[in-house]
């Protein structure tokens, strides 16, 4: 009779985790960390990307641009956004499945120091979901001084 009741409890178990297991969000690794919460039925053509800055005594206000390519101080970039800002945290509103660069520049003494980062900002197609479901991936960029 134990042994029966270690079988069918094993089996319990098993069954469980198998649930858990196959009931969650699966993704491919190329999704790695994205799961099937806040996720859109269709797929998105522009949404806000979210750009850090630091913002000091010298530097009360920062000059942003947005570059839609990647950053070429010897090329003529594509200013989308020229702006500046006196926040810590902006977000700007830009198409997706694009590559964007951003510059902020400070200032530091006499000198003018400038900041750039970029990525793509993209949506993504998560697989294993019970409805149609995309996310963004990208659109955060630090561009902050380091202290």
């Amino acid at each position: 009779m134990e042994i029966k009741y270690r079988l069918f409890y094993s089996l319990i178990c098993l069954a469980c985790i198998m649930a858990v297991v196959l009931g969650s969000c699966s993704t491919s690794s190329s999704e790695e960390g994205l799961y099937c919460i806040d996720c859109r039925a269709e797929e998105p053509d522009s949404d806000k990307i979210s750009i850090d800055i630091t913002i000091n005594n010298e530097n009360p206000e920062v000059p942003i641009m947005i570059f839609k390519n990647k950053y070429n101080p010897s090329a003529n970039l594509d200013t989308i956004f020229n702006d500046t800002v006196n926040v810590g945290s902006v977000s700007v509103k830009v198409e997706i499945n694009k590559f964007y660069s951003i510059q902020a520049s400070y200032k530091s003494g006499t000198k003018i120091i400038h900041a750039i980062d970029g990525g793509l900002f993209e949506t993504k197609k998560l697989a294993g979901c019970q409805n149609t479901c995309w996310q963004t991936v990208g659109g955060k960029y630090d561009l902050k001084l380091k202290e």
